[in-house]
C-alpha cells in the first residue's frame, strides 16, 4: 500500500511537469522560491559589459526559467505591461501562465499589492530579470527568464 501511494505521488508530479513542458515552460518548483543558487546584482548604470545579473553566492536569484518558442512572446508582452504599469491587468488575464513563471503565491502577492515587479533586460537580448520587491523596496526574489 505504501509503495502504491508513493507511486501515485511520483506519477502525479511527473504529469504536472510534462504538462508544463508541453506548454513551453520549464517548471518552477515551489521549494525553489526565494532560495536561489545565485545573488542578483545591479551596478546601477551602463558599464563596459553587463552591469546587472545573477552570480554566486547563493541568494535571491533563482535558476533561469526557460520559455520555449512562441510562448516567449507572452514574456515580451509581460515586459511591456510591467513598463507601462498594466502588469496587474495582464496577471488577471493570463493568471495560469504567470503562476508557472513566478509561482502562484507570488502572483497573488503582486495582485494584493504586497509585492511589486520591475524588469531589467531586453527580450531580444535573450534574458529578462523579473525583480520582485517587498513594501520596503527590498528584493524579495529575482526570476531570470530566457528564450529556449
Amino acid at each position: 500500500m505504501k509503495n502504491l501511494v508513493v507511486g501515485m505521488l511520483v506519477m502525479g508530479a511527473l504529469s504536472c511537469t510534462k504538462e508544463k513542458v508541453e506548454q513551453g515552460i520549464q517548471p518552477v518548483l515551489p521549494e525553489a522560491a526565494l532560495s536561489g543558487t545565485r545573488t542578483f546584482f545591479d551596478n546601477g548604470g551602463p558599464v563596459e559589459g553587463l552591469d546587472y545579473g545573477c552570480h554566486p553566492p547563493a541568494g535571491n536569484c533563482l535558476d533561469d526559467i526557460i520559455v520555449l518558442g512562441s510562448t516567449y512572446s507572452q514574456i515580451e508582452t509581460g515586459v511591456g505591461a510591467v513598463n507601462s504599469g498594466t502588469f496587474d491587468d495582464l496577471l488577471d488575464e493570463e493568471y495560469a501562465f504567470w503562476c508557472d513563471i513566478l509561482t502562484q503565491d507570488n502572483v497573488d502577492k503582486i495582485l494584493d499589492e504586497i509585492l511589486t515587479v520591475s524588469v531589467l533586460g531586453i527580450p531580444s537580448e535573450g534574458i529578462i530579470y523579473f525583480i520582485l520587491r517587498d513594501s520596503g523596496n527590498d528584493i524579495y526574489g529575482v526570476y531570470p527568464v530566457r528564450e529556449g
